[in-house]
């Protein structure tokens, strides 16, 4: 899909901006096609991979928390897949939206594939969360 919208578009010259690219698997289709792609991901080590195994790109791939960082510049096509479905409060899925927003040239498109159905949003107590992660980690431990 992301191809798709890169070609109806005409987004082959443009500047693509990837967030939560994971272990850079469009990423580095993208690169290896002539693209110009910027991948970002809030993990340093999902970055570190994404760099060891595309060292002459390794350049276009960064650290970023699209949540509270920006960029000095802006993109024509940006995409996001299954990333903003793990931002559990709405306060991190709005600045999410936001950066995207900013970040965009003024013809600019994003695209923002999620999970769920589209009818339905939900929004986690972090703290109820974390109780029920240690509970389970500690019937883990305890077998």
């Amino acid at each position: 899909m992301v191809l798709e919208i890169i070609k109806k578009y005409n987004y082959s010259n443009g500047k693509i901006l990837e967030l939560g690219c994971g272990e850079g698997r469009d990423a580095r289709f993208l690169l290896e096609n002539g693209y110009n792609i910027l991948a970002t991901d809030v993990s340093n080590e999902a970055i570190d991979y994404c760099r060891s195994i595309n060292v002459d790109n390794s350049k276009s791939f960064r650290v970023l928390d699209a949540c509270s960082s920006s960029l000095n510049e802006r993109f024509d096509f940006i995409y996001s897949v299954a990333v903003i479905h793990m931002l559990v409060l709405q306060k991190d899925r709005d600045a999410f939206l936001s950066f995207v927003k900013n970040h965009l040239n003024e013809n600019g498109k994003a695209l923002i594939l999620t999970m769920g159905d589209g009818e339905y949003e939900f929004e986690t107590d972090i703290e109820e969360h974390l109780k029920i992660l240690k509970e389970f980690t500690w019937k883990l431990v305890m077998k």
